[in-house]
């Protein structure tokens, strides 16, 4: 499966300290064990390739909230307590819940949003 990442992801992935990707549901779901060919730049000419050391290990559906001032993540039904939120946060690759928020907020003053987590270690939430 090929995943496309911005820049300020990649040194993350490789040193571990993501773990997870959230991603919008897609037509075909992608099987567990699949590669993972993760690249920056996808679909460009400046594509870079950032690993494909990884298989798929697990997927978890996720509903986020983000506003100005509140933020929720519920995973496979589940809403996650706020030290959970910040380590989802951190585990997706942002520096804490504020970072999150402002990346998935891009100027705007409510965002849902309904996908999946995917899972390159055996963390689950």
């Amino acid at each position: 499966m090929l995943l496309g990442f911005k820049k300020r992801f990649a040194p993350k992935i490789v040193s571990g300290s993501k773990i997870h990707t959230v991603r919008a549901k897609r037509k075909v779901q992608p099987k567990i064990g699949e590669v993972l060919h993760m690249y920056t730049g996808l679909r460009t000419k400046d594509a870079e390739l950032i690993t494909k050391q990884h298989n798929l290990i697990g997927c978890q559906e996720a509903q986020i909230y983000v506003g100005l001032r509140i933020i929720e993540i519920i995973i496979d039904g589940r809403h996650l307590e706020v030290n959970e939120i910040a380590d989802f946060c951190i585990n997706d690759g942002f520096e804490n819940i504020q970072d999150f928020k402002n990346y998935w907020l891009d100027g705007a003053e409510y965002l849902e949003f309904v996908g999946d987590v995917f899972h390159w270690t055996d963390f689950k939430y």
